[in-house]
């Protein structure tokens, strides 16, 4: 029977056998049904690298840190003498966003690694194909959607959550209000060039509506943001914003509530993870650079961000327009089946070339 042993870096797992689905974990809902019980997890550090050969695949997930004895540890699984497992190569997010916390030495292992690898599966835009194919030495990789599985998404909009109800209520949300929703708040800070665009555009939209805007301080201790930077800054009148530490919590208020429209202006190409909630939530959206984005809301998808103007239309077009925005909606409705694990699970099995 085969077995995949996963290798990671990330802390807040704390069982090896547990495959955790969430949009958090790259990859692993690939093998959330029938791999479940042959699947290992194990931190990189606790790793003796002879437990490699009990398996079939060695799955490592490719974080960017500066940590050269994760990099060169996972060097060596993947150059192991006489090894007869295959290693896949997990790259969870996009190629600028890899590349550019490195020193040159830990550059230098990242290319090693991926060009060595057996697998690699990507997930970025069609234009960085030949990048890929200039670092993987004419190797093929893979670009597979393995972030959201929908899912996981479907069994928490039909979980009883209180802890999210609590929270709504608790911040005045009511169902019969419209909403703006931008996606998190200037408490995530790291997200400062994003959410300054995203609220600029919701400061026009809501000089002509009215409405409340929403988001999300999914970090509300990372940063100490004054509650009238919203109205100083970016010259909005009325922002709640939700403390919401779990994804789970926030994308079930997503459901619940009258978001008529999300917005998210992403500076830099990303893998889109606002994008995909509004998407399963059913809101129409205003976005830009990401790529999930552009797969699910072509008509209102931007290719520059700066482009704030033509932004603001299109959110005034999907506010006023019910014939456009049902359409964005059924659009990213119908697409998002592409995240589906059965999707994920096809393109897997075509590129290790067996089925699972």
């Amino acid at each position: 029977m085969r077995k995949m042993l996963v290798v990671h870096n990330i802390k807040w797992n704390q069982f090896e056998t547990t495959i955790r689905t969430s949009n958090n974990v790259a990859s692993w809902n690939i093998i959330v049904d029938n791999w479940q019980e042959r699947t290992r997890v194990r931190q990189w550090s606790e790793l003796n690298i002879n437990e490699c050969d009990d398996y079939h695949y060695v799955m490592l997930i490719l974080l960017p840190e500066q940590n050269l004895e994760k990099m060169a540890k996972y060097l060596n699984i993947i150059r192991r003498p006489g090894r007869k497992y295959k290693v896949i190569v997990d790259i969870p997010d996009v190629v600028g966003w890899q590349m550019n916390p490195f020193l040159p030495q830990n550059k230098g292992f990242y290319m090693d690694i991926v060009s060595e690898a057996d697998f690699v599966m990507h997930y970025s835009l069609p234009e960085t194909e030949s990048y890929w194919k200039a670092i993987m030495r004419d190797k093929p990789s893979y670009n597979i959607n393995r972030h959201f599985p929908i899912e996981v998404a479907a069994g928490i909009m039909n979980e009883d959550l209180p802890k999210a109800a609590a929270t709504a209520k608790e911040y005045g949300l009511k169902h019969d209000e419209p909403y703006i929703f931008v996606g998190k708040s200037l408490k995530n800070i790291n997200e400062e060039r994003n959410v300054i665009c995203s609220f600029y555009v919701a400061h026009k939209i809501q000089k002509q509506t009215g409405w409340k805007v929403i988001c999300f301080a999914n970090n509300p201790l990372r940063h100490d943001v004054k509650d009238d930077y919203y109205k100083h800054i970016c010259r909005l009148d009325n922002v709640i914003e939700l403390p919401v530490l779990e994804w789970r919590n926030y994308i079930r208020i997503l459901k619940e509530y009258n978001f008529r429209i999300g917005i998210y202006m992403d500076y830099l190409e990303t893998r889109g993870q606002v994008s995909l909630d509004c998407a399963s939530a059913g809101i129409p959206m205003v976005c830009s650079r990401s790529i999930a984005g552009r797969k699910l809301y072509p008509y209102t998808w931007l290719s520059e961000s700066r482009d704030l103007d033509k932004a603001t239309k299109l959110g005034l077009r999907i506010i006023n327009d019910t014939e456009f925005s049902e359409e964005v909606k059924a659009y990213a409705t119908k697409s998002i089946q592409q995240y589906s694990v059965k999707e994920t699970k096809k393109k897997f099995e075509a590129m290790i070339g067996e089925k699972l």
